[in-house]
């Protein structure tokens, strides 16, 4: 059997070596790298890549590369599992929920707690090898936002401790993105980027990138611009319009687009789902702390499902007669994955199934920044402030990469990573930081929230609240008394106020602007009903 057993031509469909045209450009379906057929007198045609010698993961991976340096092959399973995935997961989403503009970051998925204890140890640094190299500590270790359109990105463990989920886990690296190739689940948190030849079915929902230009064209299929990303190249910046696809129908024009970019149409959905115990969810991690944990598999396409650990994948589904999958979690957990029916293609990850304590997880990289004026004097910024800075100017600061810009109407009056100038009534200060959304800041002049006879100015309150976004905390005590007492004297003036403080508390999330001002309200105690 040759190693390469189809090609993939332009239209997405599926064509053997014998059928195949000379000097026809098709696709492996294993690395998705251009082949071409080989015809002679000797022996059957068959497809051959070209050399190359600086392999990435996904070419080693690649049973069509041959010769070489063996040991270069990667041959191992769950290797193979996480370089078919791309290394690193990697998301799509909005820089904030009302924008429309889209990011890409690479999210490090959770490694044992003994992995991650040996590493804290030796003060161990991840490096990030991308245009530049970029370190970062074990504690500041969570997302890399991708800004470049680097083919692969190369990940590093400094000193190298042979640990083996890190390995598996990090340092395969990142597959950078491949406009042409490369689609995401839709999720309202971002999505994260399908496993190459992985299944995309009819009627859910799904995003890609597409260059600048006219909407794709696809019968009985529907594309929905929602935003667009910008990205880095050698010769400076490309902008490229996000779209959600939902195909409604199969149809095989349908099946030649699917195709043509490496993945497999399918008419009704497989869903896996967790029944129990409750878990929490970090991507694509799910933290649980039991020694077991239920899983219901809705197989409607005969795919195996497989549980991998560093070591092995096991199919899960073998000797099952029901729906229902139960996986026993060790100390390092497991990774499900859902397989397609071609043994050389491995299968996409879902799930990594993490047991620990709750309580105890990893919490995310905070952004920390602040603003000083030019007397060195820390200002503190309010979603609307009333005092503008001395001489209109501000110094920034932050431990994450961030860029600043002041506006007025739509218009950029200046940008900085490290000072603001020409700050005025009417301007907003617009704070963007790579891979955690973006803040914005507005001086208007000071209006008064309570009213002569001291009663609060409700709608203005609102009007004010409404526009708090930022970081947050999970409790406040000036809030939460704040909130009873509106509680206890609810009215149509007060009641969008109390809603809004209401959908806070219960969701663990008050925005750290927000408590300022409700501490700077003054209402003496007391609420006078209307």
């Amino acid at each position: 059997m040759p190693s390469i057993e189809y090609g993939i031509d332009r239209s997405g469909h599926h064509v053997e070596a014998k059928y195949a045209i000379s000097k026809a450009a098709y696709t492996c379906p294993y690395c998705y790298d251009g082949i071409h057929v080989r015809k002679g007198e000797v022996r059957d045609p068959y497809f051959s890549h070209n050399k190359i010698s600086n392999r990435t993961p996904l070419q080693r991976i690649c049973p069509g590369y041959t010769g070489g340096n063996a040991s270069d092959r990667i041959i191992g399973e769950v290797d193979r599992l996480y370089v078919n995935n791309g290394g690193l997961p990697l998301y799509l989403s909005k820089m904030s929920d009302d924008s429309k503009k889209f990011k890409l970051y690479a999210y490090f998925p959770f490694v044992s707690n003994e992995s991650y204890t040996i590493l804290k140890q030796h003060r161990a640094k991840i490096e990030i090898y991308d245009k530049e190299k970029i370190t970062y500590s074990i504690d500041n270790l969570d997302y890399y936002p991708l800004e470049y359109m680097t083919p692969w990105i190369d990940i590093k463990c400094n000193p190298d401790l042979n640990l083996m989920d890190v390995k598996k886990k990090w340092l395969w690296g990142i597959r950078g993105i491949d406009i042409e190739k490369d689609v995401f689940h839709s999720h309202a948190d971002g999505g994260y980027r399908l496993a190459l030849g992985a299944n995309i079915y009819v009627g859910k929902k799904y995003r890609l990138l597409v260059r600048k230009g006219p909407a794709p064209k696809v019968k009985y299929t529907n594309f929905e611009k929602i935003g667009d990303i910008q990205l880095k190249n050698n010769s400076g910046y490309s902008r490229f319009d996000v779209y959600e696809m939902s195909i409604v129908i199969m149809n095989e024009e349908a099946k030649e687009f699917i195709q043509s970019k490496g993945y497999r149409l399918q008419a009704t959905p497989d869903e896996l789902t967790t029944l129990w115990p409750p878990a929490v969810y970090r991507g694509n991690d799910l933290y649980v702390n039991s020694e077991e944990m239920y899983f219901s598999y809705e197989n409607k396409n005969s795919l195996p499902l497989y549980a991998a650990n560093e070591y092995a994948i096991n199919d899960t589904m073998s000797y099952k007669d029901t729906n229902i999958v139960k996986i026993k979690l060790l100390s390092s957990g497991k990774t499900l994955a859902i397989g397609t029916n071609d043994k050389n293609i491995p299968p996409e990850i879902k799930f990594n199934i993490v047991k620990s304590n709750i309580n105890k997880i990893k919490t995310n990289v905070i952004p920390k920044y602040f603003f000083k004026n030019y007397k060195n004097k820390e200002v503190k910024l309010d979603n609307i402030n009333h005092e503008l800075p001395l001489n209109g100017k501000l110094l920034f600061k932050s431990n994450i990469s961030s860029i600043v810009k002041v506006y007025r109407e739509n218009y950029v009056v200046h940008s900085s990573t490290q000072s603001l100038e020409n700050i005025d009534y009417g301007t907003v200060i617009h704070c963007k930081i790579s891979g955690y959304g973006s803040y914005k800041y507005k001086f208007i002049r000071a209006a008064k929230l309570n009213s002569v006879d001291n009663e609060t100015d409700w709608g203005n309150l609102y009007s004010v609240l409404m526009t708090c976004k930022g970081p947050t905390v999970k409790y406040h005590y000036d809030v939460n008394q704040f909130y009873y007492r509106l509680q206890q004297d609810l009215n149509k003036d007060n009641y969008d106020v109390f809603k809004i403080l209401d959908f806070w508390i219960k969701n663990g999330g008050i925005p750290i602007i927000a408590i300022d001002i409700i501490k700077n309200l003054n209402l003496n105690g007391e609420m006078k009903s209307e």
